[in-house]
């Protein structure tokens, strides 16, 4: 079956969110690389376009991908074994739940809120994972190159992608 529909998720354009607060840690419970990545998005806050065929939807690294960016290594891992699962961006009202079978992720794209839409699309595995890995390995990068985490942090976060060896290693 060649019949794919598309999936991209990309950085775009900076985006100033009036009203977003730094984030903070004041009983000291998050790790260096938490706070560094949460930092970094909310200090480096860009539009993030998210496409699946003909449908794009626009959400931000804050608030968006921060709420998220933790549970991305695993995700994509499980994805890459062929469990199912959901990837929330409770902001921005959307989820994409995801089924592999076989070479193919079923992905229904929901939106809620006050009116729900819903799309069914079949997808690439082995190109979403890529699209998916590529995005994370550019965020961890960028937050390297920005001095917010170290690269020895951002090479253990995406350890569990890597162990898949969905792709190689670009940090």
């Amino acid at each position: 079956m060649n019949d794919y529909i598309n999936f991209n998720f990309k950085i775009e354009e900076p985006w100033i969110w009036e009203g977003l607060e730094a984030p903070d840690d004041p009983l000291n419970e998050l790790s260096d690389l938490e706070m560094g990545l949460r930092l970094f998005c909310f200090e480096w806050n860009h539009k993030v376009s998210l496409e699946v065929g003909d449908t794009k939807k626009d959400i931000f690294l804050d608030p968006d991908v921060v709420l998220i960016i933790e549970e991305l290594p695993d995700k994509i891992a499980q994805l890459s074994k062929g469990k199912k699962g959901d990837i929330h961006f409770p902001e921005s009202y959307l989820i994409l739940e995801l089924v592999p079978m076989g070479d193919t992720i079923n992905c229904n794209l929901r939106n809620f809120g006050y009116s729900t839409e819903q799309k069914n699309f079949q997808l690439n595995k082995s190109q979403f994972l890529e699209v998916l890995t590529n995005f994370l390995e550019e965020i961890v990068s960028k937050a390297v190159a920005g001095g917010y985490i170290k690269a020895s942090e951002g090479e253990e976060f995406l350890k569990p992608i890597h162990q898949q060896a969905i792709l190689p290693k670009n940090i």
